[in-house]
C-alpha cells in the first residue's frame, strides 16, 4: 500500500506599520513591514477535514491576532491553549476581523480590506507574530481562549525578526490562504 502524504492549504502573514492612520490612508510608505509563511495547526486541519469531508458547520468569523512573546509555534497549539501571549494593547475594542474576498487563482485573502489595529501604549512594544483564529462572535473578545467551537488555523512568528511599534502606529495585517 503506498501512503500519500496529505497536502493542506499553506498561508502568508503580511504585517505593515505606518506612523499612523493618515500615512495609511495616504499609500505613504510603511516604516516597517514583514511578511511570514505559517504552520498550519492539527485543529486547523481537522476543521479543513470536518467541514469539507464530514458536513461540520464551518467558522463564521476569523481574526488576525498579533502576539507579543516569543514564542515559537507548533501545531499542536489550540485556541484554548495558545502558548503565546495575545498582544490586546490596542485602541479597537475587539481583535481585529479577517474578511476575505472570494477566492481566486486559487487564494484567498483579505488583500483590499486589511485588518487595521492602532498601537494605545505609550512606549515602545515588540511583535512577534501572529494567529488566524476562528469561531463564533464571543471570539472577537481580545484574550478570549474559551469561545465555544473556535480554533486556531494557523500561527507564524514573524520572518526576519520581531517588529518594534509604539502609541498611535497603525498595524495593517493581511492574510493569504493558497492552496498552489
Amino acid at each position: 500500500m503506498i501512503k500519500e502524504r496529505v497536502w493542506y492549504p499553506r498561508l502568508r502573514y503580511k504585517f505593515r506599520v505606518y506612523e499612523n492612520k493618515e500615512h495609511f490612508l495616504s499609500k505613504e510608505k510603511a516604516l516597517q513591514e514583514t511578511i511570514s509563511d505559517n504552520i498550519v495547526t492539527l485543529q486547523g486541519k481537522n476543521s479543513i477535514n470536518n467541514v469539507y469531508f464530514y458536513d461540520s458547520l464551518s467558522v463564521a468569523y476569523w481574526y488576525i491576532v498579533p502576539f507579543s512573546s516569543d514564542t515559537t509555534c507548533e501545531d499542536t497549539m489550540t485556541y484554548a491553549v495558545p502558548v503565546f501571549t495575545e498582544y490586546t494593547t490596542y485602541d479597537e475594542a475587539s481583535r481585529p476581523q479577517w474578511v476575505p474576498s472570494v477566492s481566486a487563482d486559487e487564494e484567498i485573502s483579505n488583500e483590499t480590506t486589511p485588518a487595521i489595529i492602532t498601537i494605545s501604549t505609550g512606549g515602545e512594544e515588540t511583535l512577534y507574530g501572529c494567529a488566524l483564529l476562528g469561531g463564533s462572535i464571543t471570539a472577537a473578545t481580545k484574550a478570549n481562549t474559551n469561545a465555544s467551537g473556535a480554533i486556531m488555523y494557523s500561527a507564524s512568528q514573524f520572518t526576519g525578526g520581531s517588529l518594534e511599534v509604539s502609541a498611535g502606529q497603525l498595524i495593517a495585517m493581511w492574510a493569504s490562504i493558497t492552496q498552489a
